[in-house]
């Protein structure tokens, strides 16, 4: 939105696809399953009281 206000979004895993990410300790595990994420992301700077602004 501008320079302090974001919006952000993504997906992993799109396709789906299995894959065997570990073998240890208790045999194998796939890896994790398609997730969409949105968010919103906040520059926040604290007025400095030193300064006097």
């Amino acid at each position: 939105m501008n320079d302090r206000v974001k919006f952000i979004g993504g997906v992993q895993n799109v396709f789906e696809e299995v894959m065997i990410t570990s073998r240890v300790p208790e045999g194998p595990r796939v890896n994790a399953p398609r997730m969409f994420y949105v968010g919103v992301e906040i520059l926040w700077e604290p007025r400095s009281v030193l300064s006097g602004k």
